[in-house]
């Protein structure tokens, strides 16, 4: 089910920012509600909230969660907001899913995700868990043991220049590329 599409964040690699430009467009909650109680009477008893980052709207979220156990992704930085964290446990979210491109800082602002700060990782994860929310990662390589963090569900991908985000034009200029 997804509620809205887009993200706030400007992350140069990321191909849902080459779509919505920053910008997170939602559904009206009742549509979103009537799509999951369908999704329940066709005998499903989990769903993935499938929004790229469904905390870029706060009170929106915190109107969606309601009625529902569910997981969704967002971004690193929900762990600044633990009233949220209170209020998303409380309605049913089980696992958060995030990525952690990169445990470089270096490489992060390169990537135009200066806002995240591998450093403060660990601590980040130990409070979502804290309320009682696994998580999930995406990760840009074997950092899952360097990280010591366990996520519950660990996806792994090779660094990737889609068609229209800054990284694949970057990379085209430096070498005298069109694409």
């Amino acid at each position: 089910v997804q509620a809205g599409r887009g993200c706030p964040k400007t992350c140069s690699f990321c191909s849902v920012y080459c779509l919505y430009r920053g910008q997170y467009l939602k559904r009206s909650i009742p549509d979103v509600i009537r799509d999951i109680k369908r999704v329940k009477e066709l005998g499903f008893k989990q769903f993935l909230l499938l929004d790229d980052n469904i905390f870029s709207d706060r009170n929106y979220a915190i109107e969606l969660c309601a009625e529902m156990k569910w997981m969704t992704q967002c971004s690193i930085d929900i762990a600044k907001d633990e009233e949220l964290l209170d209020i998303i446990a409380k309605s049913g979210c089980y696992v958060l899913s995030f990525g952690l491109e990169s445990i470089t800082r270096e490489s992060l602002v390169s990537m135009n995700k200066a806002w995240a700060h591998p450093e403060n990782y660990s601590e980040q994860i130990r409070i979502i868990r804290k309320h009682g929310i696994d998580i999930s990662t995406e990760m840009g390589g074997g950092r899952r043991r360097y990280l010591g963090i366990h996520p519950c569900h660990c996806r792994f991908y090779r660094k990737e220049s889609y068609c229209g985000t800054e990284i694949l034009y970057s990379y085209a200029d430096s070498r005298h590329q069109v694409f």
